[in-house]
């Protein structure tokens, strides 16, 4: 009789709708409320056996619980390039009478950030002028740095949203076609993101083309998977979707935190 019941599969969905409301905060909030820095690449143009940068060093390194990875680096040149390929995070130099600490906020925003706080309290704690310099600040439309995570997460989530849609709205399909219409809605869904992102909120300059194309890959993949997992398990193939695509996939990749 319990198992007749249409009230049996209701009380699941509301037990399991609450568990995931609870697993998609805390799995955010754990990974992107208050991270903690554990590896922070910078490099250091000229000898690192400079007095000035050695003392402001190793104080930021103490402010920071040493989690700067210091690296050496010939010319500003190379350095400015190791930057541009978030290979570092900063750039130090020594500069009469202080240090120059340059950093990346579209590398990072709160990365940035945090070096900007470590140098302006270590360069007064050790009797040094730091000036602190963004060279390739995030864009106007853009301050905090987020856009890319919104528009990611959003490719991510109608991705295997147009996916369960298929399973309820067009089962008839055969595999062959709902694979084609899974990167059908995935190419015009990631023109849409990009298109909204950059050509009418204008919170992005995009290099569009490739945006287009990542955007789009990723709604297809997000749909594909939970293409496989509605192969495998059925009607419940939403639960393993969402937990690796969201409570896992999102947060563990940094979200809008670098």
């Amino acid at each position: 009789m319990v198992r007749a019941s249409p009230y049996l599969p209701a009380t699941v969905l509301v037990l399991l709708v609450a568990a995931a409301a609870g697993l998609f905060a805390g799995s955010y909030t754990y990974a992107l409320a208050n991270p903690t820095p554990r590896l922070i690449p910078i490099a250091v143009i000229g000898p690192q056996q400079e007095v000035s940068v050695q003392r402001f060093l190793a104080e930021m390194q103490g402010s920071l619980d040493g989690s700067l990875a210091v690296r050496d680096y010939d010319s500003a040149a190379a350095a400015r390039s190791a930057v541009e390929q978030q290979r570092v995070f900063a750039i130090v130099t020594a500069q009469s009478p202080g240090v120059r600490l340059e950093v990346a906020s579209a590398s990072g925003q709160s990365v940035a950030q945090l070096l900007t706080q470590a140098a302006t309290e270590s360069g007064p704690a050790v009797g040094i002028p730091a000036e602190v310099i963004d060279v390739v600040p995030l864009q106007r439309g853009d301050p905090r740095g987020l856009a890319i995570f919104y528009i990611s997460l959003a490719a991510v989530i109608i991705g295997f949203v147009g996916a369960t849609q298929f399973s309820v709205h067009a089962s008839a399909l055969n595999p062959v076609e709902r694979i084609a219409f899974t990167a059908l809605y995935a190419v015009a869904g990631g023109f849409a993101i990009a298109a909204v992102a950059d050509w009418v909120l204008g919170a992005l300059r995009l290099p569009f083309l490739e945006s287009w194309g990542i955007l789009s890959l990723t709604m297809f993949t997000s749909g594909m998977v939970f293409t496989m997992f509605n192969t495998l398990v059925g009607r419940w193939a939403i639960l393993p979707t969402w937990g690796l695509m969201v409570l896992l996939g999102n947060p563990s990749s940094g979200g809008a935190v670098s």
